[in-house]
């Protein structure tokens, strides 16, 4: 769904626990200075792109500030003038993430006209998610380690999914004669589907479930016959 690279190129994101999170633009973020000069801009992606990798190697608890620095190649002072500290990058990592990926899932095309049936259209839907999570893992990373500490992270990851649930809904008055669960059950049933998908991918993604397909394209065909299955029970 997005990159981080493609999420450095401005700053009008609101903050990561500012919620609804896909409530429009605009906020500041204490703690962070927005760039005024391409230099300044390009300092500031080569610090995001070293923090991101940094964290989905060794996770955010784990990282110190002076190896974001050295992997970026930029100073110490500009580090500090952009984000005040750990948390300030941080925070702006997230509320770029979900702010461009609300943008992102606003405008997927799920329709019948670009997929064809049903299951086309969750796997095309699933390796959106599994490329998003996979490009942006050490933002999820943070996310899993603090959401204990601070789950008002996690709530704004949270409303991501439910805007994906909310469209997969909306497509799917498309796909009615595919799917055979009674109508009053079939809200619910599509909601399980995007929360599988989603769980599923993530936890793998994370290292969390050993007894999920480790390669992407057999966990997802492996997700294809779950969430069939919850949308076409057989008798």
């Amino acid at each position: 769904m997005t990159d981080l690279r493609s999420l450095t190129a401005g700053r009008s994101a609101p903050p990561c626990d500012a919620l609804p999170a896909h409530a429009g633009r605009g906020g500041k973020q204490a703690g962070y200075r927005p760039t005024r000069q391409n230099r300044s801009a390009d300092s500031e992606r080569r610090l995001l792109e070293a923090a991101e990798a940094l964290f989905r190697q060794k996770g955010y608890v784990h990282t110190r500030v002076s190896e974001i620095i050295r992997m970026s190649g930029v100073s110490t002072g500009s580090f500090y003038h952009r984000f005040g500290d750990k948390n300030g990058l941080k925070d702006e990592m997230c509320a770029r993430f979900v702010a461009a990926s609300s943008e992102r899932i606003a405008r997927m095309d799920l329709s019948r006209r670009a997929h064809g049936d049903l299951r086309a259209m969750l796997r095309w839907l699933a390796w959106q998610i599994h490329d998003a999570i996979a490009a942006n893992q050490g933002i999820y990373r943070i996310v899993d380690e603090l959401s204990k500490t601070e789950p008002e992270k996690w709530e704004a990851f949270r409303v991501l999914g439910q805007q994906i649930r909310d469209r997969v809904v909306e497509a799917a008055t498309e796909y009615r004669d595919e799917i055979t669960v009674p109508e009053p059950e079939r809200r619910a049933a599509l909601s399980n589907v995007v929360q599988l998908i989603i769980t599923i991918i993530l936890q793998t993604r994370l290292g969390a479930a050993a007894m999920f397909p480790k390669g992407p394209q057999a966990l997802i065909d492996m997700l294809m016959q779950a969430v069939m299955g919850l949308l076409q029970p057989r008798a």
